[in-house]
């Protein structure tokens, strides 16, 4: 089961809309059963929201009314707060790399999430320069630092403990993926690789 909300206001609103960097579209909340007591998944514009993406939460609604059916949608309240900026860099450089992952190829919409390459903790940056679509389990390796890029070669360095898994061996020396033709200037900044490759290898273990 699933709810639209409309959010954004054209007509006087959008050029402050504009100049806050705000975006006008579509929320998609997808619940898991009819009640919406709990929510499966986001879509934004029809694209899926990662976790990194927005935040959501539920919290319990005191039972102030007698009408069940009320109580029933009151009982659990999702409280989304989505980051426009991230959805933002996240559909750009699906484009940049169509679609599919830059490390392992994969062209799942619903498995890939743009990555920064400057933690956005350090200094944010949603230039597509600063990012790379990756699958989701190779973002979280990607954040931990054990999967790391040599800034020279641009090929994928498996850290110790992500190599006990075959399946991540597997990309040890697999070159990083270009992005697609007329998009070239996207390609990721090599000042920005040098600054994670010196993270990556201050990851204990290395």
């Amino acid at each position: 089961m699933k709810c639209l909300i409309y959010l954004g206001r054209e007509g006087a609103f959008n050029a402050f809309n504009t100049h806050a960097g705000m975006e006008l579209g579509v929320f998609t909340l997808h619940f898991t059963n009819s009640n919406r007591t709990s929510l499966a998944r986001v879509d934004w514009n029809g694209t899926p929201l990662s976790n990194a993406e927005l935040t959501f939460k539920v919290e319990n609604v005191s039972d102030t009314t007698g009408d069940d059916t009320v109580v029933k949608l009151q009982k659990r309240l999702a409280l989304i707060a989505a980051r426009p900026e991230q959805v933002r860099f996240r559909r750009e450089l699906g484009q940049v790399y169509a679609g599919r992952c830059c490390i392992t190829g994969c062209p799942v919409r619903w498995s890939v999430e743009a990555a920064h390459i400057r933690p956005v903790a350090n200094k944010p940056s949603f230039v597509t320069r600063n990012g790379l679509l990756l699958r989701r389990d190779i973002h979280a390796l990607f954040d931990a630092g054990q999967i790391g890029i040599n800034p020279k070669t641009r090929r994928i360095v498996v850290g110790a403990e992500a190599a006990e898994w075959p399946e991540y061996q597997t990309l040890q020396g697999r070159k990083l993926a270009t992005p697609q033709p007329g998009y070239r200037e996207h390609a990721p900044d090599s000042a920005a690789l040098k600054a994670r490759w010196r993270l990556f290898k201050e990851v204990p273990s290395r």
